[in-house]
């Protein structure tokens, strides 16, 4: 999956403009790690599986 491709799914789950990404490794799997500035301010990490392109997880970052 395309970086574009994952920030997109990304937005879509945690409403906002990303800031920030990076390919990981996640048990085993190749994960997009992307940092949103939700619209409320807050910043939330989803992580998009790069093979799938499913969100895999999301938590909102603590200040």
């Amino acid at each position: 999956m395309e970086l574009s491709d994952a920030i997109g799914k990304a937005t879509s789950k945690a409403s906002g403009k990303a800031i920030e990404a990076e390919l990981k490794k996640k048990n085993g799997k190749a994960v997009w790690e992307i940092e949103v500035l939700a619209d409320s301010g807050k910043v939330v990490e989803v992580d998009v599986d790069a093979d799938t392109g499913d969100v895999v997880d999301s938590e909102t970052q603590k200040k």
